[in-house]
């Protein structure tokens, strides 16, 4: 799925703050995911763009990344995936510094006169063959032959007609995806004032596995004794991370790795001069080699757990993934749920279900390369497991309520539900009518049985994997039982004078029972057995027998009925005074409470008792019509003249009882008074007129009158 020929170039050179661009060209039905994961472990989904869009990750699958860094440097795996396969290409890429140091040169010093020839050999020994570049003194990166400089296939470079801009440091880098090696040269050219002198030096080499430790020695005599520092370290002495120099002047690498090869250089020092020796140290790493085949089938029964092996082998020791059938992630070396990637690389699936077949790829990867492993796993699912009996008989008697239990195993998880007697359906935690219910347990639920629910009832339990039944007789039998009365009122009952009476009587028993009450004739019995008395009296209280009774037997119940009767009390019962101005309406309360309701009427002044019966005909003419009395007691006076002041008695009475509360009623009038008249004294002629005001106020409105110096009296009315 990833393209890999003589075009694609997996070894990549460039220089601190450059741009570097990983091709890795995929193709493939259905079409290929691309991931990319970065020498220190990070992994990037194409498309990925980082925030300071340093690293971008193309559509296509494309690792554009810029502003490199020395730490830049290592092994990028460009990871294919689809839900057919998965395939790996490891990149290389070294980052150099910009610029060359002195102390760094560990190839040769040359110096040339203007318009000659240079050939800067370069050759390397590595399986897989290594790359050759060379980054040229303007810092130019040439893997290919351009213009005058031309690059041969062992590596040496030739230069026509040097120049002076053709002076100064030459790096050749030679790598695979195993590791990486520099050789750095000097060249001058006559005439430049630049030249500098070649110090003497020495020069070592060592070579140690990746992941041990590496010790380079540094042997320095003078007087007085020299100081020992090395090029990569501050302070002369003592550690820094996992570098050390000894007190004899050795380079302690702990575990050294494929990043710390190269050039080391050594410094003595006194102050009488300095001298100094170069070691290189190459780091071998063993290619990555899965032990398990490259293709194997593993079957397990579903619900077991499940181990996939993937045993490797290389230096260092190589980091184990694995890709599981549906591609949504690399499982890392941590546990997640029920599955899990030990640090020996096995894969562990707990509980296994058929959705977890399918083809698992082991992924080993070390900075010396990529392995890789399938395993195509193959759960064997069984068809549901009925445990209970798959034939059974049950037999039940009328109205028993009964439990048929149906527990099922299998993976996945089957589907039970039950098939009644008369072919309905009936599934898990539904209901088919207020009778019969399923648990999710598969438990049928039978309430309340009948002859007629006699038959098969078969319980199926169904799976991807196939189907099971289990099938129930039900026979009901019908047995004869005396009466029993289950369910009555209390046995003594109170009930409120001129309410409704109901006592319950429920009874059971095979035949069904018939109820009788033993009691007078003014009842009514419903059908199941409750009596019912309307309107009750205190000729209704007394001793109730229920009787259930059938062909078998009877069974009897006695319930005592009380009534409940309160005397009429008026409530508040106190003697009171109330004024009315004349000719206003008058309305006087009077509230009472008893049992049966006790009836209520009113005694007038004048002796007059006045009562909803006698207000209702109206057989005395207009004598009551000032007055009246409505159902809750209030007396009611229209208009109230002189007449009606005095006392006034309400009585209320029912079968226990009477009551009675007193209320003084007065009438409030004006006395009549004549406003000053303005003419009170008139001299006239004869026969002439003379007219006297005389206005009257009063409460009621006086009659006025006049009295002539003849004695005689007229009314107001009068004419003269």
């Amino acid at each position: 799925m990833i393209r890999k020929d003589s075009q694609t170039k997996t070894e990549h050179s460039v220089l601190a703050g450059g741009v570097i661009e990983l091709n890795c060209q995929t193709f493939g039905d259905p079409k290929p995911i691309v991931e990319w994961i970065l020498p220190d472990g990070s992994k990037l989904r194409a498309p990925y763009n980082n925030e300071d869009q340093r690293i971008v990750v193309a559509y296509n699958g494309r690792l554009i990344f810029k502003s490199v860094e020395i730490s830049d440097t290592g092994v990028y795996h460009c990871i294919a995936t689809n839900s057919l396969d998965v395939d790996v290409l490891a990149f290389r890429v070294t980052v150099l510094p910009l610029n060359t140091e002195e102390q760094e040169i560990n190839g040769i010093r040359i110096s040339h006169t203007l318009g000659q020839n240079l050939c800067l050999d370069c050759t390397s020994a590595s399986s897989p063959e290594a790359s050759i570049q060379w980054i040229l003194p303007d810092h130019t990166i040439l893997d290919k032959s351009y213009g005058n400089r031309k690059l041969y296939r062992n590596g040496t470079l030739v230069i026509h007609g040097l120049t002076s801009r053709d002076k100064g440091f030459y790096r050749c880098l030679v790598g695979n995806f195993l590791g990486a090696d520099l050789l750095a040269s000097h060249v001058t050219v006559h005439g430049d004032l630049s030249n500098s002198t070649e110090p003497k030096e020495s020069a070592a080499s060592f070579t140690v596995l990746s992941n041990s430790d590496a010790f380079l020695p540094c042997e320095a005599t003078g007087n007085p004794e020299p100081i020992i520092s090395w090029n990569r370290l501050i302070s002369t002495t003592g550690k820094m991370g996992k570098f050390e120099v000894l007190k004899n002047g050795t380079l302690f690498i702990q575990k050294a790795n494929i990043k710390d090869q190269g050039q080391y250089i050594c410094f003595a020092q006194n102050e009488y001069g300095s001298d100094k020796f170069v070691v290189t140290l190459s780091v071998v790493a063993y290619p990555t080699r899965i032990l398990e085949k490259k293709m194997r089938d593993i079957k397990v029964l579903a619900g077991k757990t499940v181990h996939l092996e993937c045993r490797t082998d290389g230096r260092p020791v190589p980091m184990v993934s694995w890709i599981p059938p549906n591609h949504t992630e690399v499982k890392l070396i941590t546990e997640h749920g029920r599955v899990s990637v030990t640090t020996m690389g096995t894969l562990t699936i707990q509980e296994v279900s058929v959705l977890d077949s399918g083809h698992y790829k082991c992924i080993a990867s070390n900075p010396a390369g990529t392995d890789t492993a399938t395993v195509r796993l193959q759960v064997v699912a069984a068809p549901p497991v009925i445990l209970e009996e798959k034939q059974q008989l049950v037999s039940a008697d009328i109205g028993q309520n009964l439990f048929l239990a149906c527990s099922t195993y299998g993976d996945p998880q089957p589907t039970t539900y039950w098939v009644l007697h008369d072919g309905t359906i009936v599934r898990p935690l539904t209901y088919s009518h207020t009778k019969v219910s399923v648990f999710g347990n598969g438990t049928l639920y039978l309430r309340d049985v009948q002859i007629t629910e006699s038959g098969k009832y078969e319980c199926i339990a169904t799976s991807s994997t196939g189907s099971e039944w289990r099938v129930v007789t039900l026979s009901v039998k019908r047995t004869e039982t005396v009466p029993q009365i289950t369910e009555t009122s209390q046995q003594r009952t109170d009930v409120i004078y001129a309410g409704r009476l109901q006592l319950n009587c429920s009874a059971v028993g095979d035949p069904k029972p018939q109820i009788i009450w033993r009691m007078g004739s003014r009842i009514k019995v419903l059908e199941n057995g409750t009596l019912i008395i309307e309107s009750v009296n205190e000729k209704d209280a007394g001793d109730f027998i229920c009787v259930a009774r059938n062909k078998v037997g009877d069974d009897v119940q006695l319930i005592r009925v009380s009534m409940s009767m309160k005397p009429a009390r008026i409530k508040p019962n106190v003697f009171s005074r109330k004024k009315v101005t004349y000719g206003n309406d008058l309305k006087v309360d009077c509230v009472a409470a008893g049992v049966p309701m006790p009836e209520i009427s009113w005694g007038l002044p004048d002796g007059t008792l006045v009562n909803s019966g006698l207000q209702a005909d109206g057989s005395e003419g207009d004598q009551f019509k000032q007055y009246t009395l409505f159902n809750n007691g209030t007396l009611y006076l229209n208009k109230v003249g002189s007449d009606e002041e005095g006392d006034y008695t309400c009585y209320a009475e029912n079968k226990l009882g009477k009551d009675k509360m007193h209320v003084h009623i007065s009438v409030v009038t004006a006395v009549p008074r004549i406003q000053r008249p303005i003419l009170s004294y008139a001299k006239v002629k004869p026969g002439r007129n003379v007219r006297f005001d005389c206005k009257a106020i009063g409460d009621p409105k006086p009659n006025v009158f006049w009295m002539l110096p003849s004695k005689d009296i007229i009314a107001a009315s009068n004419d003269r």
